[in-house]
């Protein structure tokens, strides 16, 4: 299994799927916080993938103006960064896990046909 970091627009992309139109100030500010973590967390990935490479820190900038995506591209980008940020044993109790797990189960909710789906096996 290889792991990479993945670039600010993959993580700004996965964010601006959940506003609607462009954030204000406030709201930027939490977005790259956010994008902050998640690219935090896939560095860290990296590095326990690789400990003997220099993988350096890198600074989050949000990008607005990435294209808009649908609930399954979104599903998909987000499986890629988890995939690349999962290396590290404890990922699965961090706050980037969190945020990512929250975003899924947003673009779930939104996927055609999701609130007509049965919620029960009869």
């Amino acid at each position: 299994m290889s792991a990479y970091v993945v670039d600010r627009f993959h993580i700004s992309a996965i964010l601006m799927f959940t506003c609607t139109g462009r954030p204000g100030r406030e709201a930027r500010e939490i977005l790259e916080a956010q994008g902050q973590q998640l690219l935090d967390e896939n560095v860290r990935s990296v590095r326990a993938r690789y400990p003997r490479e220099n993988t350096s820190d890198k600074l989050f900038l949000l990008d607005t103006d990435v294209r808009r995506l649908s609930p399954l591209e979104v599903l998909k980008l987000i499986e890629c960064l988890e995939h690349q940020s999962s290396n590290a044993s404890d990922y699965y109790s961090t706050p980037a896990f969190r945020t990512l797990h929250g975003i899924r189960q947003s673009a779930q909710r939104k996927l055609p046909g999701w609130d007509q789906a049965k919620w029960d096996y009869s």
